[in-house]
């Protein structure tokens, strides 16, 4: 998750908890700044150890954040072959036509509006949750 607010990061460990089964195993990291997450998932820095950071199964980027927002990331990660391969979601508060587009044209795989309730937000949750256990898992044993 990278998300520059710690209301909505907190609400998101909430519909997390709420969305996935207590034997379904996941970890939730979060970073608040598109430049950590994409240090994170090029091994840069403090985040070369795989073993301590290891990739993430998808990522969540929220559209706008302060340092460098969604679709700079989706740029700088755009020239990794290893994030290529990571499913990201662009979360906005914004249901713009065009600005999804962008974030297709970018990498992204898919695009949520930010919901503010919990039970919204859990129900996506688990709709990624089922999406990766369907459908990347399966690739990723392959």
């Amino acid at each position: 998750l990278v998300d520059d607010d710690p209301s909505f990061t907190m609400l998101v460990r909430s519909a997390m908890e709420m969305a996935v089964s207590p034997d379904t195993p996941y970890v939730l990291t979060a970073l608040d700044d598109g430049q950590h997450a994409v240090d994170y998932i090029t091994g840069v820095g403090e985040y070369a150890d795989r073993g301590h950071h290891p990739l993430p199964h998808l990522m969540l980027i929220d559209q706008r954040m302060n340092q460098m927002d969604g679709a700079d990331v989706l740029k700088e990660l755009a020239a990794n072959e290893t994030a290529r391969s990571i499913p990201k979601c662009i979360m906005s508060t914004s249901d713009s036509a065009k600005q999804r587009q962008t974030a297709y044209s970018l990498g992204a795989t898919f695009c949520i509006t930010k919901p503010l309730e919990l039970e919204q937000l859990a129900e996506k949750m688990r709709l990624l949750v089922e999406f990766g256990t369907r459908v990347l898992e399966p690739q990723r044993s392959a």
